[in-house]
């Protein structure tokens, strides 16, 4: 555990404890029920806090989460749930005095809504995450051609081919960055038939005598696929 997890700890344990005794202190005449009640409500507050600094809910290494979706929300949740806890809890035992039962009962309702709020605030970023997923997986295929547009690119310019070969084959990595990527059924199968032929083209340069034939059909398959996935979009 690192020494800012200990010293939270230690805050935690030296914060609770000022608030019981400053209850006790300070509520001498307040019904004993309603003192418990008081020093649970601010606790809950307290803690709230206290535990979200020692597991804020996210990390800086699960890429999903950069986003700090759904802790607006929890946020806001509990910035709301402790003014409102606090501010009844103060007019309820003053200007708006009120018996034990409807206190209690008014901070239970409060406290449900603070859950519902992290619920909500955990189904937004789990949303993140799972769009986040689809877009990667929507990139991968393209990321796998650029990859191999670049081997193919340096590979060429080390092999035997006349330099128009070479120069098409150089265009190949150049193209396949203005495709966007789409999550279509259609985009998925041209994709596939681009990494295809892109594999077939690195396997034949990587020969020591490239077939200048077998090469020029390869680059007009691939124009071919990569015309018709360019006209691909997502929707």
């Amino acid at each position: 555990m690192k020494t800012r997890q200990y010293l939270i700890l230690f805050l935690i344990f030296f914060g609770e404890l000022l608030i019981v005794l400053g209850f006790l202190h300070f509520s001498l005449f307040t019904p004993g029920r309603i003192v418990t009640l008081n020093i649970v409500v601010t606790s809950i507050t307290f803690q709230v806090y206290m535990l979200n600094l020692l597991w804020p809910g996210y990390s800086f290494r699960d890429r999903p989460q950069k986003i700090f979706a759904g802790l607006g929300i929890r946020g806001y949740a509990i910035l709301l749930y402790s003014i409102a806890a606090i501010a009844l809890m103060i007019s309820m035992n003053g200007i708006l005095s009120q018996s034990f039962s409807t206190q209690l009962l008014v901070h239970a309702v409060l406290l449900f809504l603070l859950g519902l709020g992290i619920i909500f605030s955990l189904t937004a970023t789990d949303k993140a995450a799972a769009v986040y997923q689809q877009q990667t997986a929507e990139k991968a295929p393209l990321e796998d051609a650029r990859r191999l547009a670049g081997s193919i690119g340096e590979k060429s310019q080390q092999s035997s081919l006349p330099p128009p070969v070479k120069d098409r084959l150089a265009k190949i990595g150049a193209d396949l960055r203005y495709i966007s990527p789409a999550g279509t059924a259609e985009a998925l199968l041209l994709e596939d038939q681009l990494l295809g032929t892109l594999h077939q083209l690195d396997a034949i340069l990587s020969l020591p005598a490239p077939d200048e034939q077998k090469v020029n059909e390869l680059i007009v398959d691939f124009e071919s696929h990569y015309r018709q996935r360019k006209q691909v979009y997502s929707y």
